[in-house]
């Protein structure tokens, strides 16, 4: 019996879309800003119904992991992102290399990435060359754009977000912040791989992103981000310690997040029951105190 080749053609067609959709993000990446903007480190791709709704899809597994659908959520709010302008706007200007940085909200844009490969004079030449194999993966082909995968590149010295979770944005823009302070960055990026430094650097950009919450006051945001963050954490922990650990690190981590977060609640009502400012951010340069170089212990 033969078979009706029309889904096959169907399937074809949608594959086909898929490329071309790609190729049209890559040819023109950013659409006239729709944010909360314009500022000048962030841009923004067009969005992509076709190919966000696959990057969803392809998402599931994190979705579930860190139990947030917002995370690789492929479209980043104009609410989301101005947390992000806060932390920006709250870094000193002396630190060059942060204000360098390039936030790409679900963009694509592999010809400027490529010119910021070139062109980036913060993390020498031959750390850039041993990089660049996961860089032509991860940002030169559509790879790390379908995945969604948050992440800070210091070859290229950018932000790629998809998530749009407040703490998961500042938790990589931490880790841009923190490699700004480094007298030599390729070293430190490549010392990264390493799982001691790897385990470090996660943990302090998570409590870059909570000491941020804290200071501004914003209770809502913190306790969301102890929740977030620390199943995070624990993908990373579990992976080192055991084979697929990641799924038993996340849960540890859930666990400890709410337990964190709960706890924190009791603080607040006994010390100051009144929060100090609402969860919907404004957009001022001094709308936030700046974060200190190393996050202080934060009470129980």
């Amino acid at each position: 019996m033969r078979r009706n080749p029309e889904p096959v053609r169907t399937a074809g067609r949608r594959f086909t879309a898929v490329v071309l959709s790609f190729g049209l993000v890559g040819c023109a990446t950013t659409s006239p800003y729709i944010g909360i903007g314009p500022h000048p480190q962030i841009s923004r791709g067009r969005p992509q119904p076709l190919v966000d709704g696959l990057g969803n899809v392809l998402g599931l597994f994190a979705k579930l992991l860190l139990w947030s659908w917002k995370v690789d959520l492929h479209a980043v709010s104009p609410e989301t992102e101005a947390w992000l302008v806060r932390y920006i706007n709250s870094v000193p200007p002396q630190q060059k290399a942060f204000h360098d940085t390039r936030f790409r909200l679900n963009e694509w844009a592999p010809r400027d990435d490529l010119r910021r490969w070139r062109q980036n004079s913060h993390v020498a030449w031959p750390y850039r060359l041993l990089d660049l194999p996961w860089f032509i993966v991860l940002a030169v082909l559509p790879v790390g754009h379908l995945l969604g995968v948050d992440r800070y590149d210091p070859t290229t010295n950018t932000v790629y977000l998809y998530s749009d979770h407040p703490a998961i944005l500042l938790h990589e823009a931490g880790h841009a912040h923190n490699s700004s302070t480094q007298p030599h960055k390729g070293t430190y990026a490549f010392l990264y791989q390493l799982a001691g430094i790897q385990l470090f650097e996660e943990y302090h950009a998570s409590e870059r992103a909570i000491f941020f919450f804290t200071a501004t006051g914003d209770r809502h945001q913190e306790f969301g981000a102890y929740k977030i963050l620390y199943p995070a954490y624990g993908t990373y922990l579990g992976s080192h310690l055991l084979p697929f650990g990641n799924i038993p690190g996340a849960v540890v981590g859930h666990v400890w997040g709410r337990l964190k977060a709960r706890s924190r609640a009791r603080y607040y009502a006994i010390v100051n029951p009144t929060p100090l400012i609402s969860s919907s951010p404004s957009v001022s340069p001094a709308a936030a105190p700046q974060p200190a170089t190393a996050p202080p212990a934060t009470a129980p």
